[in-house]
């Protein structure tokens, strides 16, 4: 007989009875520190866009929107900037 936890059923329980401990609510504390003790890194504007994509799906629309302020703003020429920037137009 095979052990329960190794079963998509027994993953898909824990996550709907929220027994998991997985969903933080928010994003996860090791993104917002690698952004923020990297800035130069070229992956930077697109974890911060990251951050508010979370956010937005957390609930939080108006920490997303500053969040997506913040990218268009700090990072004009990126693509990263374009994607927030058509997000931001969207939430309006």
């Amino acid at each position: 007989m095979e052990d329960p936890v190794n079963t998509p059923e027994f993953w898909e329980a824990c996550y709907e009875s929220e027994m998991d401990g997985w969903d933080l609510g928010g994003p996860t504390p090791i993104f917002q520190r690698l952004a923020s003790d990297f800035p130069d890194h070229w992956r930077v504007p697109l974890a911060h866009k990251k951050i508010g994509d979370i956010l937005m799906m957390s609930g939080e629309p108006n920490a997303a929107k500053i969040k997506y302020q913040f990218v268009v703003q700090t990072f004009p020429e990126n693509a990263a900037s374009s994607l927030a920037l058509q997000l931001l137009e969207n939430m309006e």
